[in-house]
């Protein structure tokens, strides 16, 4: 069935903020060794991933360091490779490590990241893609390395947080409690997945809670506590010596107090109120009765009160905080006064511990502006505001009582700030596209800022160098020598809509194509690398008219140029003379125009997906589309350049497009698979089939290079071999 055609194209990161010019270089590639894992492959989901020091638990697999070292050569140099190797100032994003051979690069994150714990040099994020489980990373945000990650339970109040050099990360069958220095498990607690815990604020204890009592158990896995009772709407602050808990079995307007370990019990006097939340250290808590916020001591006894329309409320120290959403308005009082000593508005609060991040509305460039609030006993630390190195929407904050923090955002990307030091970005975040060339060089553009350049040759596979640009359009010429980019957030100018070519063996900026006064839409580069087709837009007019041109590579020598009402662009031959254009979207009787070298030549029925060389086409066909019958993909065709019809393959909808793989087979990534284009039939399918896989597991995207299928799934980037039936 025919989707929306719609040319949807995700905007990230502007650079690699803070990246260490010592970590990338000529041929970079992941340098570290893959441990055993008693003879189990693994099938491309989560491994957790061990420690640097060698321990190894249960089955975990070591994860290197971030940087990536020149590749040595037999003499005991390494190889720059005149014909392209050149040192950038820009690490690679990912890490390696991995039981699977065809993982090039753990990214970190392919999805929203929604839940960050900071403690000094370490982080702790997880992603969540909407499925029944997420993945964590734990990083060492001194290097940018990633020290073990795995899978992570998505129920609505799954933890995965640290605390005082412990972690602890919910899974499906329980809870694992891990060290925050290296990810090492410590104790494995079973429990059902309907269960919430925490971890004590001194990390020295787990505290479970269900429908039918609360527990706690030490960091060995020994039980402590245990008491019975209904805690499923608990809110539960831990810390060092006992639990407070509000909305206990004891009621909903007292305070529980439960002692660790044995588990003597103690209920505070009443309260009025509806309970909020905790301060982030546990001394006091939040109420509201109507339109008036309480603040009370962990004992139940009034310390404040304030009138405000809040919708989130929270503290630290002698500070709380009020956001009211309907006024887009923060308010920070000490408490004790009447008066805020901070007020600012804002799209946005997200708080962590000591710390509130503010977030104003994105403005016309696409960027979040920002500003941190540390609740300090000295008073409210201000940041300032300034703009955020991400287009995107902030999805989440962790901070530590020092000041260092971490921000993700819906697209796996993330940034961290510690005290001292400038911002710098962590892993690569979604892949945002791959293109890929018969010489075997690929492009792959992250979330993080990086397009990638990297050898896929008898050699293997590796990092070659990166520029640091955010897109999610790009082609490649067939020789792997040139690097069209287009569609993308430069500078942080929301408004730059230019398309730039580079040259891979220098990594510089060649040519580049300004949106002014035109608006790019898309564009086309002849796999040759001798023209490129133009989709442009006059941003004032209504309707809206689209400017269609072919040009030489370099802008001159305009061959051919039309202006129509539909958005759709000429698809280059690989020597740029021939082009087709659909007179329509996809639907019923679309029809492709060819053109040589300008003039128009032949129209065919079907949508054209692209040129597999010179002389042959690839079009769609599609029926339906009357009110009571939906569109449906019919046939796909292969024509010559005069319309005369070659081969009728059963070829599936190619909505992703295709990589040419000579001379008569192309790869969709897809379905992540290559087809022959004269029958349909599958010549290969990879290891991981893009069909039917749950939407974590599904490949996001992928092209053909030399004889690799380069690909990303989730948190990870593929490059994997093929071999033609």
């Amino acid at each position: 069935m025919l989707r929306a055609n719609l040319f949807t194209l995700l905007l990230v990161f502007t650079g690699c903020v803070g990246s260490r010019p010592d970590q990338g270089g000529p041929d970079a590639r992941p340098d570290g060794h893959v441990a055993p894992r008693d003879g189990d492959a693994d099938s491309g989901g989560d491994g957790d991933v061990a420690t640097p020091d060698g321990s190894m638990a249960d089955g975990e697999v070591a994860v290197p360091d971030a940087g990536m070292d020149a590749v040595p050569t037999p003499d005991g140099g390494t190889d720059n490779e005149a014909d392209g190797g050149t040192s950038v100032g820009f690490m690679a994003c990912g890490s390696a490590g991995s039981t699977d051979p065809n993982v090039f690069l753990e990214l970190g994150h392919g999805f929203k990241v929604d839940k960050l714990s900071r403690e000094g040099d370490r982080l702790l994020s997880r992603d969540n893609a909407g499925d029944s489980a997420g993945h964590w990373v734990l990083w060492d945000t001194s290097t940018g390395s990633q020290l073990a990650n795995g899978s992570v339970s998505m129920t609505s109040r799954a933890v995965a947080l640290m605390a005082k050099g412990t972690m602890v990360i919910q899974s499906s069958s329980g809870y694992e409690l891990r060290s925050a220095r290296n990810g090492q498990i410590l104790a494995t607690i079973p429990a059902a997945s309907t269960t919430f815990g925490g971890l004590a604020a001194d990390g020295s204890y787990l505290w479970v809670a269900s429908t039918t009592g609360i527990s706690a158990w030490s960091l060995s896995g020994e039980l402590i506590m245990s008491r019975s009772g209904d805690y499923r709407y608990a809110n539960v602050f831990a810390a060092d010596k006992e639990l407070r808990v509000a909305k206990s079995p004891s009621g909903s307007a007292v305070i529980e107090r439960i002692q660790i370990p044995g588990g003597e019990t103690s209920v505070s006097p009443t309260f009025s109120g509806d309970f909020k939340s905790w301060f982030a250290d546990g001394e006091r808590f939040l109420a509201t009765i109507s339109d008036n916020v309480v603040v009370y001591s962990k004992t139940a006894t009034r310390d404040a009160l304030v009138a405000s329309e809040a919708t989130l409320v929270g503290g630290y120290g002698d500070h709380f905080w009020i956001w009211m959403d309907l006024k887009r308005k923060l308010s920070i009082y000490k408490v004790g006064e009447a008066t805020p000593v901070v007020t600012r508005s804002g799209w946005e609060v997200f708080p962590a511990g000591s710390m509130i991040l503010n977030r104003s509305a994105i403005g016309n460039e696409g960027i979040s502006k920002i500003e941190t609030f540390r609740l300090d006993p000295a008073g409210v630390v201000e940041s300032g505001a300034f703009e955020m190195p991400m287009w995107g929407s902030v999805t989440s904050f962790g901070s530590d009582q020092n000041g260092n923090w971490s921000i993700g955002n819906e697209y796996g990307a993330m940034v961290e700030k510690t005290v001292g030091a400038e911002m710098r970005t962590l892993g690569c975040g979604a892949v945002l596209g791959v293109a890929g060339s018969e010489s075997g060089v690929a492009a792959v553009a992250t979330a993080s800022g990086q397009i990638m350049h990297i050898a896929t040759d008898a050699t293997g596979p590796r990092i070659r160098g990166t520029i640091p640009l955010t897109s999610s359009r790009l082609e490649l010429s067939r020789d792997g020598a040139m690097l069209a980019v287009g569609r993308t957030v430069y500078s942080k100018n929301w408004d730059d809509r230019s398309v730039r070519v580079f040259s891979l063996a220098t990594l510089a900026e060649t040519y580049s194509f300004s949106s002014t006064p035109y608006t790019f839409v898309d564009f086309d580069l002849a796999r040759g690398g001798s023209r490129i087709a133009h989709l442009e837009y006059m941003s004032n007019s209504s309707p809206r008219i689209y400017m269609r041109k072919v040009t030489a590579v370099d802008g001159a020598d305009v061959v051919f140029s039309d202006q129509n009402y539909v958005a759709e662009k000429f698809r280059l031959s690989p020597d740029g003379t021939r082009a087709a254009v659909p007179d329509k979207s996809r639907v019923p009787r679309v029809a492709s125009r060819i053109f040589i070298n300008g003039v128009l030549s032949n129209v065919v029925f079907g949508y054209p997906e692209g040129w597999i060389d010179d002389n042959r086409l690839l079009v769609t066909e599609y029926t339906g589309g009357t009110i009571d019958d939906e569109l449906v993909h019919a046939n796909a065709k292969l024509y010559d350049a005069q319309g005369t019809l070659l081969a009728s393959p059963a070829l599936p909808e190619l909505l992703s497009g295709f990589s040419f793989i000579a001379p008569n087979a192309i790869y969709t990534y897809q379905s992540n698979e290559i087809y022959d284009l004269q029958t349909g039939s599958s010549l290969w399918v990879s290891d991981n089939p893009g069909r039917d896989s749950p939407w974590q597991g599904r490949v996001t995207s992928g092209a053909i290079a030399g004889d690799h299928a380069v690909y990303s799934i989730g948190h990870r980037l593929y490059v994997e071999r093929y071999k033609l039936n």
